[in-house]
């Protein structure tokens, strides 16, 4: 899901804590952006505590960077595992939650995105982060997509749950609305 004009050329953005995270057992649903700020910060409190030097520094090595920004690296990609829980079918999961943000203007979707039940949070990670990732630089390559960084990490943390997504189409990943309507991109 995306509203409109946050986070646009001004490059302000608005975090939205009416978009849910986790639920079960709370006493309310906890915003999905502390949710991931919450994962990033404690795979760091696991790399220092749990990790060796010898594995930190061949993470580093693997990733050609220095102990510490592969820490941050890692904890960052860390905290986009769950980013596919901001999509219509899984915030949908909770109407009473999902109403006001169905009813904002403010945000855009695919007519009956959110009735798209058999299109899971963790495949919405692999789809949506792997062109967010190239726009921020990561290493791809739209014809390889197998060897393209950016599609690596997107399909790793897509896979969070232990079922990792196939290699993504180029042409369907350039109209992934199309396919996906449960992603909830352009409406």
């Amino acid at each position: 899901m995306m509203k409109r004009d946050d986070g646009g050329a001004s490059g302000h953005c608005v975090l939205d804590v009416r978009l849910w995270g986790k639920q079960s057992g709370l006493s309310r649903p906890y915003p999905a952006m502390c949710h991931l700020l919450d994962t990033g910060a404690v795979f760091q409190a696991l790399w220092d505590v749990v990790l060796g030097d010898e594995l930190k520094a061949a993470v580093a090595e693997a990733l050609d960077l220095g102990v510490v920004d592969a820490r941050s690296v890692v904890s960052f990609w860390a905290g986009l595992h769950d980013l596919g829980k901001i999509t219509p079918p899984f915030q949908s999961q909770v109407p009473g939650c999902y109403k006001p943000i169905g009813d904002d203007p403010a945000y855009v979707c695919a007519q009956g995105a959110e009735a798209e039940k058999g299109f899971h949070h963790e495949t919405a990670s692999h789809w949506s982060l792997y062109p967010l990732l190239a726009e921020t630089g990561y290493p791809g390559g739209e014809r390889l997509l197998h060897r393209s960084v950016s599609h690596q990490v997107a399909q790793l943390l897509g896979g969070h749950h232990g079922l990792f997504g196939a290699v993504l189409n180029p042409k369907r990943v350039a109209r992934a609305e199309d396919y996906n309507p449960g992603l909830g991109w352009q409406g």
